[in-house]
């Protein structure tokens, strides 16, 4: 989980990893990737419950599951490219 509704933060993930479990974003966080294996396994999804998922490069792609909860979350994308499948 990233954020507690109290302490936002930003997480900036930077290099290819094996995590398998999903991602909470939550409360005014945010959460900034390059590219979807900065995530971990495709198999975790990313919840967004009032947080911020940046993806910084150009026409990201992910077919991982992306849950909009009710509720303030944006998806911030360089060249309003995002593309999920």
């Amino acid at each position: 989980m990233i954020g507690d509704g109290t302490h936002a933060g930003t997480v900036v993930l930077t290099a290819i990893n094996t995590y398998s479990g999903g991602t909470t974003v939550f409360g005014g966080a945010v959460l900034s990737v390059n590219t979807d294996a900065e995530l971990g396994n495709a198999s975790g999804g990313i919840s967004l419950q009032g947080g911020k998922l940046v993806m910084t490069m150009d026409g990201f792609v992910t077919s991982r599951v992306l849950t909009l909860d009710p509720g303030t979350n944006t998806l911030a994308a360089p060249d309003a490219n995002f593309f999920a499948t």
